[in-house]
């Protein structure tokens, strides 16, 4: 949040997702969409109803059903060169865009929005799962979090193990696959240690996280901003009195980064 990223509660985000076997913001897809313009013959043009409606089907229809990481690559096909529509011009000429979900060049006109505890219903109605963060960009999501308490001595390194274990889990045919057919990041974070991954990569292959291009100072400075009032409040509004309590009093000394963020 201290980055830039809205929070949207379970519900608020159960809302915007219509139901808990759907997994895009479609609305607020549509909205990025909906400004985006693109040039015809020297003229700015926004999409059409037809064009946004290509966008959406291309981006819904992943392919799960031939396997994961294909359905994985073709989001990433679409997130990395956009997503091809054809309109109608004034003119009466068909005309080929190429429309980009994410906005590389001004990343502030993409809208971040972060939530936790995401209910996704399972595969075969086999109950449901929920992911501990997911980050969306423009609607999409692209990065889950599992994040695990550390208990006990030497607890950090296992409960990265049992956070990497869910990712796993939650990636098989009974579990929530597409979901992870839209990340493009999975993070298992515990304590001071995080480790990171693709999806479908074995958990022998999950890497140690290591900020190499952001200074230190700057990591510091971000891990010691304020939230805003109003932030504040949407970030406590459904959390007891106690815990609010409690990030109160961290926030009000200095917060170390930690050595294997700040390395």
């Amino acid at each position: 949040m201290k980055q830039g990223w809205s929070y949207l509660s379970p519900a608020e985000c159960l809302a915007l997702r219509g139901s808990e076997r759907a997994l895009l913001l479609d609305n607020v897809l549509r909205d990025h969409l909906a400004a985006w313009r693109f040039a015809y013959r020297g003229v700015s043009h926004a999409l059409s109803v037809s064009g946004i409606a290509q966008v959406l089907k291309a981006i819904n229809d992943i392919g799960l059903n031939e396997g994961l990481t294909p359905a994985n690559e073709r989001v990433w096909k679409h997130l990395v060169l956009g997503v091809t529509v054809h309109e109608f011009m004034p003119d009466g000429h068909k005309h080929s865009v190429t429309v980009p979900l994410l906005d590389f060049a001004e990343p502030a006109r993409n809208r971040l929005q972060v939530t936790e505890e995401l209910s996704v219903e399972r595969e075969g109605g086999h109950g449901r799962f929920r992911p501990d963060i997911v980050l969306y960009v423009n609607g999409i999501p692209l990065a889950v979090i599992e994040a695990k308490r550390p208990t006990g001595s030497h607890a950090e390194k296992l409960m990265l193990a049992e956070g990497v274990s869910q990712h796993l889990r939650n990636q098989k045919p009974d579990g929530i696959p597409a979901l992870y057919a839209y990340a493009q990041l999975l993070l298992s974070i515990s304590g001071q240690d995080g480790k990171y991954a693709t999806t479908e990569t074995p958990s022998k292959f999950w890497a140690m996280w290591r900020e190499e291009e952001i200074p230190a100072a700057d990591i510091d400075a971000i891990v010691n901003a304020r939230l805003t009032a109003q932030q504040h409040s949407a970030l406590f509004a459904e959390r007891p009195a106690h815990v609010r309590a409690f990030f109160n009093g961290l926030w009000s000394k200095p917060v170390a980064a930690t050595d294997r963020i700040g390395s």
